[in-house]
């Protein structure tokens, strides 16, 4: 979908989809690559799936809290905020 209209303004989002999925194949280097080309077509995707993320966790939404927050793993690996997600949705896990 993203190679079908480079100009669409869901690209980085079908790009990010396909970054996670990659992820969860092991496949770094495709990840990576799918990663580059989402945050290129949309900066803000990273920061737009966190602030989503957290405002579903305070919601007491978790699981789509989650999608969000793999979503955002996919793009930024590194991230702080990213891997602080993380954190509290396993122990979110693990509490209940």
């Amino acid at each position: 979908a993203a190679d079908a209209d480079p100009g669409h303004e869901l690209v980085g989002f079908f790009l990010a989809h396909a970054a996670r999925l990659a992820a969860a194949a092991g496949d770094a280097g495709r990840r990576e690559a799918l990663a580059a080309r989402a945050v290129a077509t949309a900066p803000e995707l990273v920061r737009s799936f966190r602030d989503g993320a957290e405002a579903n966790l305070a919601a007491g939404d978790p699981t789509s809290a989650r999608e969000l927050t793999e979503l955002a793993a996919a793009l930024a690996p590194t991230d702080l905020a990213v891997l602080d997600l993380q954190r509290r949705l396993r122990a979110a896990d693990t509490a209940s």
